[in-house]
């Protein structure tokens, strides 16, 4: 499995009564996203939680699309966990990620080795978008929220908002303007191809009721404008609180 791939996908994969330091406007609009996905209760329980995907990506030019699936669990803020399995040519192959606040470890063919502090760095950056994907956090004070411009997703207008935060680079959310669920996450990510920061946007539709809360059924990944991976969700699943063990180091 080439080293690329593998951080490619790795780095892959708003309940709040009182948003940040964001205006009346902003305000409104990201009460409306928590409204149109179940309301605070139900949002609530996206902070705990199991998901099991499947999909394909497209990362080396001119070769076919790899099949992989993916079993994401988190316990946020600081708690995921990744079980990822890719099938090139007919074979397969498991990779196993963990991150438990600072620390963290991946498992490959049996084999355990500690996170690089670049590697927990950029996974906990990527972390700290995909925790907006979930509507929350934005009533932490750290947070600036200010309106962007409205943009269309496959011919739809979409409202946006861009996010800030001391020591995070910038998060974009734009949310469907007739059903104000969040379409697409919108940040840059370190792409270990290139060596170099690159635009990252993920794309979320066909959302899907799990028990009164809404979570999107397939996801499209974007690097640079070139798509990345596209995903199906099967399977969500929330929890109350999830075991230490869940996060323990193989």
């Amino acid at each position: 499995m080439p080293t690329k791939t593998i951080k490619n996908l790795f780095c892959l994969f708003l309940v709040f009564s009182a948003t940040g330091r964001a205006g009346e406007k902003e305000q409104k609009l990201l009460e409306r996203a928590v409204q149109a996905q179940g309301g605070e209760s139900n949002v609530a329980r996206l902070r705990i939680m199991r998901v099991k995907c499947e999909g394909t990506s497209a990362f080396n030019p001119g070769q076919p699309a790899m099949r992989f699936s993916i079993e994401d669990t988190w316990q946020m803020p600081n708690q995921y966990r990744s079980l990822q399995t890719y099938e090139i040519n007919g074979a397969k192959t498991s990779q196993l990620s963990v991150n438990d606040g600072s620390n963290g470890w991946i498992q490959q063919n049996g084999q355990t080795q500690a996170m690089t502090k670049d590697d927990i760095t950029e996974r906990l950056e990527q972390e700290y978008a995909e925790n907006f994907d979930r509507l929350q956090f934005l009533k932490d004070k750290a947070l600036e929220i200010e309106s962007v411009d409205d943009i269309k997703i496959d011919g739809k207008s979409a409202v946006g908002v861009r996010i800030r935060s001391k020591g995070h680079r910038d998060v974009r959310l734009y949310f469907d303007d007739d059903t104000g669920l969040l379409a697409k996450r919108e940040h840059r990510v370190f792409d270990p191809g290139s060596g170099k920061e690159v635009v990252q946007e993920v794309f979320f539709t066909d959302y899907q009721d799990h028990h009164g809360t809404k979570y999107p059924g397939k996801l499209v990944a974007h690097r640079n404008g070139k798509i990345m991976a596209e995903i199906k969700v099967v399977e969500v699943e929330f929890f109350d609180k999830l075991d230490a063990k869940v996060f323990a180091k193989p």
